[in-house]
């Protein structure tokens, strides 16, 4: 976690500054957000004590971004403050990871990774049953035979961190072996989200639900398993009619030839 944090308000006003270098006015900025003086001028305070944004001239004064330290002190390490994400733009590269290092990682042996919170016309067996992304392969260990494993994945953006995820992953882990809710925690605002991470992974922990935060979606080294997800007794029956309503054509082949080839299949 980075030295730098910001509370949500600091980091809401950082977003709105101009990433090009450009000055926005004062009454411009609290305009589009829509705060009080008050709380504007204690957001734009605090980004002034951290040397985030700089004061300048004009009606009602202006800000605009500091230079990263890198620029200005070549040895000083460059803080990241990424801008808001939508949760779909987060889907392509949270399956890369999971589909690499993730498995890698897990002794998985993946045999497909997908999208499957756009399921278009799919049958979805009811509110929340379709998870937004899912994991399937075979788990191999040391001295115990391989398992068969569904792994989904309920994805949330810092803006919707609460036990909520937990409820709507574990509606779909009737379908699977594991289930998680992946909270996307940018690292200068781990402070400010630590309460709320807190009420989850308690919840979380109730109902057997991992929890994964991560600053950077495609670096699994930003990645922390914050609470393990528990291995589900889920009717073999029902996984099957789940994988075959939500994996496409191309996934169904893949898990289909495998389990044929393996020692799973005794039929």
């Amino acid at each position: 976690m980075t030295d730098l944090q910001l509370n949500e308000d600091e980091y809401q006003l950082f977003c709105e500054v101009p990433d090009d270098g450009c000055a926005a006015g004062n009454g411009s900025l609290r305009s589009r957000i829509g705060w009080s003086r008050p709380r504007y001028g204690r957001a734009r305070q605090g980004l002034l004590d951290k040397h985030l944004v700089i004061r300048g001239v004009g009606r009602g004064g202006t800000l605009r971004r500091a230079f990263a330290p890198s620029q200005s002190d070549p040895s000083s390490k460059t803080v990241s403050i990424p801008a808001p994400v939508t949760e779909s733009s987060l889907y392509k590269p949270l399956l890369q990871t999971l589909g690499a290092e993730w498995s890698d990682y897990r002794g998985l042996s993946a045999l497909a990774h997908e999208d499957t919170a756009f399921g278009g016309g799919r049958l979805t067996g009811g509110r929340w049953s379709r998870p937004d992304l899912v994991v399937v392969g075979f788990r191999r260990f040391e001295l115990v035979p391989a398992r068969f494993e569904v792994v989904t994945f309920e994805v949330k953006t810092v803006d919707n961190i609460n036990v909520l995820a937990v409820y709507e992953a574990l509606s779909h882990s009737r379908s699977a072996t594991h289930s998680y809710t992946l909270f996307h925690v940018p690292d200068v605002l781990a402070d400010t989200k630590r309460d709320e991470i807190g009420a989850v992974i308690a919840a979380a922990s109730e109902h057997g639900i991992g929890v994964i935060t991560f600053d950077d979606a495609a670096d699994f080294e930003t990645w922390d398993e914050r609470q393990p997800a528990e291995r589900l007794q889920s009717d073999p029956l029902r996984m099957n009619t789940f994988l075959q309503e939500q994996l496409s054509a191309e996934g169904q082949l893949n898990v289909a030839s495998a389990i044929k080839s393996s020692n799973l299949d005794h039929g």
